[in-house]
């Protein structure tokens, strides 16, 4: 554990003791509860279940519950916020489909593409870059984000 503690004027880490803790936390994650759940939703619902995976699935471990979620077909993709998340998808062998929600960050649109990654486009900007790199590689699957005026 680390804490923050004043220095010559700028913070500086230090090593914070176990025996400091206020609240010890664990996670335990059971992927097969997981599984589950997103077969329950999908049961009950009718819809194709996309699990949001972003933020390291939110602490469960992004890999870890797309390839089980995967291996089981209980979800039919995966939505990240960052392209970086979804690239390290691609490179863990996952292959549904993956929704990247967050902005493209500007200069990430060809590796989006490459990675076979679908963008959330919600700016005449981004539409205009990804139309650039559609053209040059052969096209892309896109979501379109359009606000109808609830926003």
């Amino acid at each position: 554990m680390l804490a923050l503690t004043p220095g010559d004027g700028q913070a500086q880490i230090a090593p914070m003791h176990a025996s400091t803790m206020i609240r010890r936390t664990r996670v335990e994650v059971d992927l097969a509860a997981i599984v589950a759940n997103a077969r329950a939703v999908r049961a009950m619902t009718g819809a194709l279940v996309y699990a949001v995976v972003k933020a390291d699935g939110y602490g469960h471990g992004a890999i870890e519950v797309a390839r089980a979620l995967a291996r089981a077909k209980a979800a039919a993709g995966f939505a990240v916020s960052l392209v970086e998340e979804g690239v390290a998808l691609r490179d863990a062998g996952v292959a549904a489909p993956v929704l990247v929600m967050g902005p493209s960050q500007h200069g990430g649109e060809d590796e989006m593409v490459a990675a076979k990654l679908t963008p959330v486009i919600s700016s005449a900007e981004e539409l205009a870059a990804f139309a650039a790199v559609a053209r040059r590689r052969g096209g892309l699957e896109a979501h379109l984000k359009v606000d109808t005026g609830m926003g």
